[in-house]
């Protein structure tokens, strides 16, 4: 987060700057779930699910890691209506509701994304060859991955779309 601060200047004055500070986020613990099983964090599958409005997932168009493809195709099909990640769409006042033909006006769209980090076999990644390291340079996953080693991955999933991938 940048905050603004007045600095004095050598000629006696004073000037704006712009300075980065420290910030803290508390996750719900009700909002995060871990392998069953695992004795400790690096040993589990973590999963968060965070909710995002469609404008603030918009926001990450561009960005290094982010899928931009995926961003619009998730803003496309559930920015009106909004999406649990227990696959239903929500209706007006964040209700439940099967019945997705209608849009609903005057609903606030929220869509949930599920974050995904912990250690992956690199056998399983090897299958997800539409999968592109953050790092541009490095060619297809396929490329990079080892299949006999174990790899470390934070990913941001909304339906059967993928908005982010970093390895």
């Amino acid at each position: 987060r940048k905050l603004r601060r007045w600095v004095s200047t050598p000629d006696g004055g004073r000037t704006a700057v712009e300075v980065s500070a420290p910030t803290w986020q508390r996750v719900d613990p009700a909002l995060v779930w871990w392998t069953p099983g695992s004795t400790k964090p690096g040993d589990a599958l973590i999963v968060e699910l965070m909710p995002f409005l469609p404008s603030d997932l918009e926001a990450f168009v561009g960005q290094p890691g982010f899928y931009d493809e995926g961003i619009r195709a998730v803003v496309s099909r559930f920015g009106q209506r909004g999406w649990r990640a227990d696959g239903f769409e929500l209706g007006s006042r964040g209700s439940i509701d099967r019945d997705v033909s209608q849009p609903d006006s005057g609903s606030l769209a929220v869509i949930e994304v599920l974050a995904l980090c912990g250690r992956v076999p690199g056998s399983l990644l090897r299958t997800f060859t539409d999968l592109k390291p953050a790092d541009e340079t490095a060619g297809p996953l396929e490329s990079v991955i080892a299949e006999d080693k174990t790899y470390f991955i934070q990913t941001w999933v909304v339906a059967d779309h993928v908005l982010y991938f970093c390895l």
